[in-house]
C-alpha cells in the first residue's frame, strides 16, 4: 500500500480513485472529498428519476420564527434545504403510520 500511496503523490500524476468497499463507507469518504480529482476515471451513465414532479401539489403552511430557524439549521448541517428537510420528515412520519 505505501507504493502506490508514494506513486499518488508523486508531481504529475493523476490520483487513483479510492477503492471503498460499502456503500456506507462510500457515503462518509465523498461527504467529505470532492470527486473533481477524479473526473478523468469516471464514465457517463444514464438512469431514470423515480417519480413525477408533476404528481406534487404545492402547499402552503404558516410555522412560527424559531421553529423555522430550527429546521433551517438542522436541514443545513445536514446538507439539505429546509424544504427537504420537511419532506423528508412527512415521508418517515407517514411510514411509520403506515
Amino acid at each position: 500500500m505505501g507504493e502506490r500511496k508514494r506513486a499518488l503523490t508523486r508531481k504529475g500524476l493523476p490520483p487513483l480513485m479510492p477503492i471503498i468497499p460499502d456503500d456506507d463507507q462510500a457515503a462518509s469518504y465523498w461527504e467529505k472529498h470532492s470527486t473533481a480529482p477524479y473526473w478523468h476515471q469516471m464514465e457517463p451513465v444514464e438512469f431514470t428519476m423515480i417519480g413525477d414532479r408533476r404528481a406534487t401539489t404545492r402547499i402552503t403552511i404558516r410555522i412560527n420564527n424559531q421553529q423555522l430557524a430550527s429546521i433551517k439549521k438542522i436541514a443545513k448541517d445536514k446538507g439539505f434545504t429546509y424544504q427537504t428537510m420537511i419532506k423528508k420528515w412527512l415521508t418517515e412520519k407517514l411510514k411509520q403510520q403506515g
